[in-house]
């Protein structure tokens, strides 16, 4: 029985036990009572026209009237009442989410970018009214760490709108995994995009968040050709330089997602060591919700440049997060689209089962 509704209870003794007497001895007694008004326990809701929490039946106990002996004695009434328990339930749901999209910025990935932008308003609205947690904050990386590389090693044609040293980038700029706030190379926006100074990241509140979203996610095209898409997102997770502060928190889950036509580490080019460590990614995942394996959803949208099925490193790390895991296409809306409504699913289910820490 909670506070509440053991001073319900003593209030209905008092109201109907002490009113009462009994005809052979004349003294106040107390009749037996099983009332108690619940607290509330998470995953109880009221529906329309209640008018307080649900109701609960348990015993009252009470101990020894303690008064005078006679009914002439005005001293009031003590009760000796014996403490219960008091079982708090433990609280679950999540109130915070953080957004990590790291989006592929090398020079075949036009059209994945716009697909996203197209998508990202739909796929907040899902999230609106499916998913408890509203306090969001989102945060956008690329898959390297200098978004001019193709600039620079003559692929002209990756580096379209994009007059090379006309940009002067800071360190969080060149920072793998730092989040974008001002994209600059070949076909990205090419402007600042209105993230308030001090933070690397959107939140929930900042308006308009779907056109802000929009900048910062056209990450361009002239980024090296050997792309780290989950190296970068799992690096903004570490907060390289301290450029992410803020955005990781240990009472929200996280939601990565992950857009390439590409594998993390293209096998094509020389000197390419990574090759993709599924395992690895995940281990460093887990680690940064404190070793929480249920505080994630990982999402990889993904194609192989629409060519064939997605290449295994993605298909690993997705089974590695089991039912937290959803893979979807890239090609066009529609696919994108409908992996973001599944994605919503897992994003539910992991919510409403997390215990913040």
């Amino acid at each position: 029985m909670g506070r509440h509704g053991l001073i319900w209870g003593l209030t209905l003794l008092v109201a109907t036990g002490c009113s009462s007497t009994r005809e052979d001895e004349q003294t106040p007694f107390i009749t037996s009572a099983s009332a108690s008004i619940g607290d509330g326990t998470a995953g109880q809701s009221t529906t329309s026209g209640e008018t307080g929490p649900d109701v609960t039946t348990g015993n009252v106990e009470t101990g020894a009237v303690t008064g005078a002996d006679d009914a002439s004695d005005d001293s009031p009434v003590k009760f000796d009442l014996e403490a219960e328990d008091i079982e708090v339930p433990e609280t679950t749901g999540c109130d915070k989410i953080d957004f990590v999209f790291s989006v592929d910025n090398s020079c075949s990935t036009e059209d994945d970018q716009a697909t996203l932008q197209q998508a990202f308003a739909q796929f907040v609205q899902l999230i609106r009214d499916n998913v408890q947690g509203q306090d969001w904050h989102i945060i956008v990386v690329d898959s390297d760490g200098d978004p001019t590389w193709a600039c620079d090693n003559g692929a002209a044609s990756c580096c379209t709108g994009f007059a090379p040293g006309s940009y002067n980038f800071s360190a969080c700029d060149l920072e793998m995994g730092a989040g974008v706030v001002s994209p600059h190379g070949g076909q990205a926006s090419n402007t600042d995009c209105g993230i308030p100074a001090g933070r690397r990241y959107l939140t929930g509140d900042d308006e308009p968040l779907d056109d802000m979203f929009a900048c910062v996610a056209q990450v361009g095209t002239s980024g090296s050709f050997s792309e780290y898409p989950i190296t970068a997102a799992v690096n903004a997770l570490q907060n390289p330089m301290g450029c992410n502060d803020g955005f990781l928190r240990d009472d929200a889950i996280l939601v990565m997602t992950v857009i390439t036509d590409d594998h993390d580490g293209d096998f094509s080019y020389p000197g390419d060591a990574e090759n993709g460590d599924p395992n690895g990614w995940y281990d460093s995942i887990v680690a940064a919700k404190n070793g929480n394996e249920d505080a994630s959803v990982f999402i990889a949208l993904t194609s192989n440049h629409c060519m064939g099925p997605p290449v295994p490193p993605f298909q690993q790390i997705v089974q590695l997060f089991g039912d937290q895991g959803v893979q979807g296409s890239n090609c066009s809306l529609p696919e994108m689209l409908d992996t973001f409504e599944a994605a919503v699913m897992a994003i539910d289910t992991t919510c409403d089962g997390f215990i913040p820490g």
